[in-house]
């Protein structure tokens, strides 16, 4: 395996000339995609790249069949120049919610036309690459070198890699890693957050002369339980000649029914149950008041150790923390109202514990639709979620329609599994 510090470069530039303004907005009548590939070979070839470059070497939403369509309609002396980069796939398998590590696997394609005779030659044939002669295929066929070690502290290691011959020259490379990214859990466990997989793609032509162009056609599928997926985000940033710095973002909603259920569902109980002590005399039975209380408290503490052990340690309040918090909050001003209402009229028994009833129910009310409000801002910005695949289904699906008529039981078999997937 391939790792990335052998393609870390100590030339790469300082991530001080990485700070650039906002793209102002693009006008009314934005440029077509033949039109913007124009603009990329024809633009000026020294100094910082223009706002309108920054825009016209970002294929976002663009299916790759199509990019590959346009650059064909090139002028011949420019096709070979032009080198397409495709993140064809980003999927995170692990995250640590607390060190902000995960793992990911990232599937790219390049793809370069050789049907310029002043060009270089074309791949023969198709072929399985050798991992550790891939850097060097990179740098001779495509000119260009990856680093993967300047953003973020990640290990990576390329997996597969896979040539086809023909003058569309294309290159499949499949690599996995473990990415290094900063998680805000100050929602938790409604939070949202993004995975970023940063690199760094370098050519080796000392004339600015080549051109990158960044296909955003990014596929994802839902790999893990504990979130949803949607769309990855690919984007280019073209720095100085001859580096350009690629971003991967997909984002993810946690999935909170398992903390609904097992913390949310029990703390709310046990905490609801303090105006209970009602029932008992407020004058003649405050000791047999404050036994109940403290054994809620009792209760609410043991069930706080058991969620410790399982969520995350970090320095800040999250929402179930400061749910927690109120909790034994609310509990502990009940016993201080049992002791103050035993020396008051018995209509303060009725008023502090229902004032104090009225503030935990008005509190859960806020909490929860803070968090739903949040919940639902995200899905209307994301948008859909990423497909959901069961593993095999596509295998499956494909023989069930060869063996169906020899073995009915095939079909059923697949039917059975969608349901349960969707379930």
């Amino acid at each position: 395996m391939e790792s990335c510090t052998l393609l870390y470069d100590t030339e790469s530039e300082s991530d001080d000339e990485e700070v650039r303004e906002p793209l102002e907005p693009q006008p009314v009548s934005s440029p077509s995609l033949l039109e913007r590939a124009q603009h990329v070979v024809s633009a000026k070839k020294e100094g910082r790249p223009s706002d309108d470059y920054q825009r016209a070497i970002n294929f976002s939403a663009v299916n790759f069949a199509k990019a590959q369509e346009l650059v064909s309609e090139l002028p011949q002396i420019h096709r070979s120049k032009i080198v397409l980069l495709n993140v064809a796939n980003l999927y995170v398998e692990a995250v640590d919610i607390v060190t902000g590590k995960f793992d990911a696997s990232v599937s790219l394609r390049f793809v370069r036309r050789f049907d310029d005779e002043t060009g270089p030659p074309p791949p023969e044939a198709n072929e399985d690459i050798a991992l550790e002669k891939l850097p060097d295929l990179l740098a001779e066929i495509y000119g260009v070198t990856l680093n993967w070690d300047l953003h973020q502290a990640c290990t990576v290691e390329y997996s597969s890699a896979r040539l086809f011959g023909g003058p569309g020259g294309q290159c499949d490379v499949t690599l996995r890693g473990t990415f290094q990214d900063t998680n805000d859990l100050e929602f938790f466990p409604f939070d949202i957050q993004d995975f970023n997989v940063i690199f760094e793609v370098r050519f080796l032509a000392t004339v600015p002369d080549f051109h990158l162009i960044l296909v955003g056609d990014v596929n994802s599928q839902q790999t893990m339980p504990d979130y949803t997926f949607y769309q990855p985000l690919a984007m280019m940033y073209a720095r100085k000649w001859p580096y350009r710095k690629i971003s991967i973002t997909t984002c993810a909603l946690r999935n909170y029914g398992h903390y609904l259920m097992n913390y949310y569902l029990q703390l709310c109980v046990l905490t609801s149950a303090f105006p209970l002590v009602s029932a008992i005399d407020p004058h003649e039975g405050t000791a047999d008041r404050l036994s109940f209380l403290v054994t809620l408290i009792l209760a609410t503490a043991a069930l706080q150790i058991t969620m410790n052990a399982n969520l995350p340690c970090i320095p800040y309040a999250t929402m179930l923390t400061r749910y927690t918090t109120t909790s034994f909050t609310v509990m502990s001003m009940s016993m201080f109202l049992c002791v103050l209402t035993s020396r008051m009229p018995w209509w303060w028994d009725t008023a502090t514990f229902g004032g104090l009833f009225v503030f935990w129910i008005g509190y859960n009310a806020n909490h929860f639709l803070t968090a739903r409000r949040s919940i639902w801002e995200a899905r209307r910005l994301l948008g859909s979620p990423a497909e959901t695949i069961t593993v095999g289904s596509k295998e499956l699906a494909t023989a069930a329609a060869m063996m169906d008529a020899l073995d009915p039981r095939f079909g059923a078999l697949l039917q059975l599994r969608q349901k349960r997937s969707r379930g």
